[in-house]
């Protein structure tokens, strides 16, 4: 016996014997025409949302600097408002601490004192 076994040569066919099948087409119109028209659409739409882009990055530049100039307004007003405190705290500090005291812890009042009692000179009037 042979190793690998022996053909079979009544399972081949010819292409002759075959049945012949026309191709389908994607598309009832699949023609060049078809394709370039496509094309130039998506060729429209991109011009123009290459100019939108452009449209809306000046507006983005602009709202980029407004933040930026309003955080930069935040920053120096509260770097000027902690420099006026420093200064205020340093002239008028001691006069703060002393008036914040007696307004929150009033000095206690004079105890009432009681007449002294009466002499005997006193009572002999």
């Amino acid at each position: 016996m042979a190793k690998g076994g022996s053909k079979n040569t009544s399972d081949s066919s010819t292409p002759g014997d075959r049945p012949v099948v026309p191709p389908t087409d994607l598309y009832a119109t699949s023609d060049i025409r078809f394709v370039t028209l496509e094309v130039g659409k998506l060729t429209a739409k991109v011009d123009r949302l290459i100019e939108d882009v452009g449209k809306h990055t000046g507006k983005v530049s602009d709202l980029e600097r407004a933040v930026d100039r309003v955080k930069t307004a935040g920053w120096a007003f509260s770097i000027i408002i902690g420099v006026v405190g420093v200064v205020l705290w340093a002239l008028f500090g001691e006069n703060i601490k002393h008036n914040t005291r007696s307004v929150v812890a009033p000095p206690p009042a004079p105890a009432f004192s009681a007449p002294p009692p009466p002499t005997a000179n006193d009572l002999k009037r």
